[in-house]
């Protein structure tokens, strides 16, 4: 401060100090008010832009493995089906397979049955000869 100055000029000097002072720290502090904010809405942003990434990569994350449960569900099932008519195949040529073999024994059985009743018909048939021709024979020399 300047010697000489009147107590009025000291005192308007020292009003003019403090109220620069005042006004450069009332600035300092909005500063820092305002950097704050800032840091706190870029933190906020920051925060909420790395929940959203969490919550897509979550999102396709459940996506991906319902569409792998899906496609094992439906691959399963295809498979079963598959089995299944394997199965049903396999059992029906059986059953043909039986019912054929069936058929082919009755069939033969028959045959057999037929040949059977053909021969013991023609035994019958030249034992009824014989024994006519014996008879005659007997009745021939007898008579």
């Amino acid at each position: 401060m300047k010697r000489g100055w009147s107590m009025k000029e000291r005192v308007e000097h020292e009003e003019r100090v403090e109220h620069e002072e005042r006004v450069e720290h009332e600035e300092r502090v909005e500063h820092e008010e305002r950097v704050e904010h800032e840091e706190r809405v870029e933190h906020e942003e920051r925060v909420e832009h790395e929940e959203r990434v969490e919550h897509e990569e979550r999102v396709e994350h459940e996506e991906r493995v319902e569409h792998e449960e899906r496609v094992e569900h439906e691959e399963r099932v295809e498979h079963e089906e598959r089995v299944e008519h394997e199965e049903r195949v396999e059992h029906e040529e059986r059953v043909e397979h039986e019912e054929r073999a069936e058929h082919e024994e009755r069939v033969e059985h028959e045959e057999r049955v037929e040949h059977e009743e053909r021969a013991e018909h023609e035994e019958r048939v030249e034992h009824e000869k014989r024994v006519e021709h014996e008879e005659r024979v007997k009745h021939e020399k007898s008579g």
